[in-house]
C-alpha cells in the first residue's frame, strides 16, 4: 500500500472514530453501545484514540506534499463528519437523526403533521 492510499484509510478510519466517540459521549448512559467503555478514564482514551489515526494519516499526506496535508485537514474536519455521523446515528438504533437529537437533548419527539 502506498503512502497515499495508507494516508486516505488512515484519515477515513479517525474520522469514523471520532465521529462515534462523539455521538456516543452525548448520548445517556442507558443508550450507548457496549463497545463505548463505561469508565472516565476509560472514556478519555477511547475519545482521544481518533488523533494518533489523524496525526498518522495528516503526516502521510505532508510527506507527498504540503497542500495534500492542507486539504486532507480541511475535509477532514468540514466534510466527514457530515459523512458519518448520519450513517453512524442509525447503527446507533435511531431512526433518524432528529431523533437522535430530542435523545440527547432530552425533549419529547413531536409527532408528525397529518
Amino acid at each position: 500500500m502506498n503512502d497515499a492510499t495508507l494516508s486516505a484509510v488512515l484519515l477515513l478510519l479517525a474520522g469514523g472514530l471520532h465521529s462515534f466517540c462523539h455521538l456516543c459521549r452525548k448520548l445517556p448512559e442507558s443508550r450507548r453501545p457496549a463497545l463505548y467503555p463505561r469508565e472516565g478514564s476509560m472514556q478519555s482514551l477511547f475519545s482521544f484514540s481518533w488523533v494518533p489515526l489523524f496525526a498518522l494519516g495528516a503526516y502521510l499526506a505532508f510527506r507527498i506534499s504540503p497542500t495534500l496535508s492542507l486539504v486532507a485537514g480541511l475535509i477532514y474536519f468540514f466534510v466527514l463528519p457530515f459523512v458519518f455521523q448520519i450513517p453512524m446515528v442509525r447503527l446507533l438504533g435511531f431512526e433518524s437523526f432528529r431523533r437522535y437529537v430530542e435523545t440527547v437533548d432530552g425533549r419529547k419527539p413531536k409527532k408528525p403533521k397529518r
